[in-house]
């Protein structure tokens, strides 16, 4: 069914409708690009209050700035944070001189942009805190928890706005809300799939069922468990039970209570919850003293509610009654970068949206893809360390791996995922070992031959990575040589394969006497890989990486390439974590290196913490001391 919404160009909606949100709200804000700024902080002596988040969840988190509540929002894409820069320009607008509090949902993308914005706010010396919600109880029957921020935070954003009214100073005002936020829980219940405002693609299959997902995601996600639809008596008995457990509730206890619509809940049907939630509570001898009713931070149209309770303490601030400025953000979506026009826009202050899975450009694929990816890139960072050792299906005993099963097994708790042969991980690689695995699945020429690109196929049929339970396979591309077409080949029946059985397809480009280290043959080169069925694609870094990452939809690491200086190397990741890459596949650079577990140490405080070069560097200099 063609989608039904009321936009005019799906790449402009974005910034149309925060135009349209200052014109609506000229008395309470001022929008000046993608900030969103209270008409309140141009005459705050406080402590300020900034947030930041993706679009598609009107009227959260926009719609909460104002007098007594945030006085800046960083408005990013849809479901995806806005870069660090700009939050980091949010908290230097929004700096009054007695500090600023920072509140980020517990999201990779959204804690990835704080701690950018942070490092540039250290840089320039604001005096800020940071507090993280990630109240979310994902319903599982062994109970364990996915802390997800969700619908609670707003609530937060009112009670440290208050404290930060009374007076209190910055770690005052920062204790409160991270008080609150320890003692707040929320459940989501899904029961309809919404659709992306720009694409019109349904969010998953729920919809087309007589089931609701109890423990679901916020942007869709699945994850809970699915039962038939039930009543509100009877769906509240479930879930509040649960977070009564969480929070440890007991007769006599206070609360705050929440019911939030998801977009497509009547009223009708909130107030009933809410009715079911509090007479629950009151059969417990839990009191409810504070609540909020309606659609506070949605998922477009999606049926369903996310019940939030917090237990209360007496030393929080009176929760004021919210005033809800309505607004109908969306997203601005990457234009194609490539192509015949002479000037090419790459949005590289635009993030991309990730949709509810958080390894670019893999939003819809199944489930056991996405279970592989999650193994491969860290969940927090959305970055992995890939350490390659399969050098020698060309070159032999390579300097450095003559003994693999001496030299690789030592450095697997530092790194995220080991490229090898299946030979290699068979013969090298104990099956016990809690790492990903990445098989290189092509055979090339070797290094005897001047064109290592003529030749090769397969050395590695699917059957084989299935029994080695991998969780990627690698093929060689050989872009601009004559064995380019054959590799891509390669490639296409790879990621063919990879679809059916839910296995990542990781795009090599290869290193070749031919490749050019240039902008503009790593654009052509990774775009082509990507758009030839490649999940991820590696390369290498260069002067104009950031739109070379921009122009690849889907995640690219950076090979390490020949040994560089521990420093030079470090500086190299740096850059490219910087400018968008998500991760990187080195071997010579650690196992050459006169410490490997510090430089595989220190590449890892680099792709998954931030680190700096220099910082990193430290942390190689003092294990290959301890040793």
């Amino acid at each position: 069914m063609k989608m039904k919404k009321f936009i005019n160009a799906p790449e402009a909606i974005t910034d149309e409708e925060l135009v349209g949100l200052g014109l609506a709200y000229p008395d309470i804000l001022d929008v000046d690009g993608h900030l969103v700024i209270s008409k309140d902080l141009a005459d705050a002596d406080r402590v300020t209050i900034v947030t930041y988040g993706g679009s598609g969840h009107e009227p959260a988190q926009a719609g909460f700035v104002g007098t007594g509540m945030l006085d800046v929002q960083a408005v990013g894409d849809i479901f995806a944070a806005p870069n660090g820069k700009l939050v980091f320009d949010a908290m230097k607008l929004a700096d009054k001189g007695h500090g600023v509090l920072l509140l980020t949902l517990n999201y990779a993308g959204d804690q990835l942009a704080g701690k950018q914005a942070m490092k540039l706010a250290e840089k320039a010396g604001l005096n800020f805190r940071q507090v993280v919600t990630g109240e979310e109880v994902q319903f599982d029957p062994n109970g364990e928890d996915n802390k997800r921020g969700l619908a609670g935070a707003v609530a937060l954003y009112h009670i440290a706005a208050a404290a930060a009214r009374e007076g209190k100073s910055l770690d005052e005002v920062a204790e409160i809300a991270q008080r609150y936020a320890d003692n707040m829980a929320s459940i989501t219940v899904k029961s309809t799939d919404a659709t992306h405002p720009q694409n019109g693609m349904s969010f998953g299959d729920l919809g087309e069922t007589d089931l609701m997902e109890i423990g679901a995601g916020q942007h869709g996600e699945g994850g809970g468990v699915r039962v038939p639809m039930m009543s509100s008596k009877e769906t509240v008995a479930t879930v509040a039970d649960a977070l009564c457990k969480k929070l440890e509730l007991k007769a006599g206890d206070q609360t705050f209570v929440m019911v939030n619509g998801c977009g497509a809940t009547t009223m009708m049907e909130m107030l009933v919850l809410f009715k079911d939630t509090v007479e629950f509570l009151k059969a417990k001898d839990i009191e409810v003293v504070a609540s909020m009713v309606g659609e506070i931070l949605t998922v477009q149209e999606a049926g369903g509610f996310q019940l939030n309770i917090a237990k209360w303490d007496d030393e929080f601030i009176p929760l004021p009654h919210p005033r809800l400025q309505q607004s109908v953000k969306g997203a601005i979506i990457m234009a194609d970068n490539i192509g015949n026009k002479a000037a090419h826009d790459y949005h590289l202050d635009v993030p991309v949206a990730q949709e509810g899975f958080y390894v670019k450009g893999n939003t819809h694929c199944d489930w056991g893809m996405k279970n592989r990816l999650s193994r491969m890139f860290d969940p927090k960072s959305g970055n992995t360390v890939m350490l390659a050792f399969d050098h020698g299906y060309i070159m032999g005993p390579t300097a450095g791996l003559e003994r693999i099963d001496l030299v690789i097994p030592p450095l697997i708790p530092y790194v995220d995922v080991l490229m090898g042969t299946r030979g290699v991980i068979h013969s090298c690689i104990s099956p016990t070992a809690q790492v990903g695995k990445c098989v290189r699945v092509t055979y090339d020429s070797t290094v005897l031959f001047d064109d290592m690109s003529n030749g090769g196929g397969f050395a590695c049929d699917i059957d084989s990575v299935i029994q080695l339970n991998a969780d990627c396979m690698a093929v060689q591309t050989f872009i601009g040589a004559a064995g380019e077409s054959r590799s891509l080949e390669l490639l296409a029946r790879t990621a063919d394969a990879g679809t059916k059985y839910g296995i990542p397809t990781l795009g090599v480009v290869a290193v070749g006497k031919d490749m050019e280290r240039t902008e503009k043959f790593f654009q052509l080169a990774t775009r082509v890989l990507a758009e030839n069925g490649a999940n991820v694609v590696k390369s290498y870094y260069c002067d104009g990486f950031e739109r070379v990452a921009a122009a690849c939809p889907v995640p690219i690491v950076i090979a390490g390439g020949k040994k560089l200086p521990e420093p030079e190397a470090l500086e190299m990741a740096y850059k490219a974590i910087q400018e968008g890459a998500h991760g990187v596949d080195m071997g010579r650079n650690i196992f050459q290196s006169d410490c490997p577990a510090g430089m595989a140490q220190a590449i890892a405080k680099v792709v998954h913490e931030g680190y700096t070069a220099a910082q990193a560097f430290e942390i190689y200099e003092t294990v290959k001391h301890q040793r």
